[in-house]
C-alpha cells in the first residue's frame, strides 16, 4: 500500500540537519510508549547519516489485538539514511513478521521552517489478513507523524 506524508519541523534545513546527528533526538520520537526498550546506533560514513533504532516491545507492552501474533517481546528496526544533502531513506521493519515500510525521504527549506516528505509503501505478506494490517498501519501515519514533530520541536526549541 503507497503512502505520501509531509510533515514540518520549526527549523531552518541547516538545524534539521543537526537535529538528525542526535541519536537522543531519534530515541525521543518514541517517549509516548511505555515500557519499551530503544538503543540508537548512529553512524556517519562517506557523507552518509545511518540511523538504526532497535526497538524492544515486552509483552506486557503489545496491544491485545496483536498479542496472538507475539508469543513473547517484539522487536522492531527503523534504518534511516541521510546523503550530506538532504536526501533520505527509511526502513521499518517487524523482526520475524512479514511486514514492512520502506520509504524515500527528502528535505526542504522553507526558510524559518523545514518541510520533510515521505514516499513509500507498506508491505505485509500474510494471507487474508495482509491488505486489512496495511490499511490498519496507513490509518495510523498521521499520528506517527504528529509524534515525530512533537519529538523534533522538544529538540529545537531555541
Amino acid at each position: 500500500m503507497d503512502f505520501d506524508i509531509t510533515l514540518t519541523y520549526d527549523a531552518p534545513l541547516a538545524q534539521v540537519k543537526d537535529l538528525l546527528r542526535n541519536p537522543d533526538f531519534y530515541a525521543s520520537r518514541f517517549n509516548h510508549m511505555q515500557d519499551i526498550g530503544i538503543s540508537v546506533d548512529l553512524v556517519e560514513e562517506n557523507g552518509v547519516l545511518k540511523a538504526t533504532t532497535a526497538i524492544t516491545v515486552p509483552p506486557s507492552a503489545i496491544p491485545e489485538k496483536a498479542k496472538n501474533f507475539f508469543k513473547q517481546e517484539a522487536r522492531a528496526s527503523l534504518v534511516e539514511t541521510w546523503d550530506s544533502g538532504a536526501e533520505g531513506t527509511l526502513r521499518f521493519a517487524l523482526e520475524g513478521f512479514p511486514i514492512s515500510l520502506e520509504a524515500t525521504s527528502s528535505l526542504k527549506d522553507l526558510g524559518a521552517t523545514t518541510e520533510r516528505t515521505l514516499t513509500g509503501k507498506i508491505s505485509c505478506l500474510l494471507p487474508l489478513v495482509g491488505k486489512s494490517l496495511e490499511a490498519a498501519i496507513l490509518k495510523e501515519l498521521p499520528r506517527i507523524t504528529e509524534e515525530e514533530e512533537k519529538a523534533a520541536a522538544a529538540f529545537l526549541k531555541p
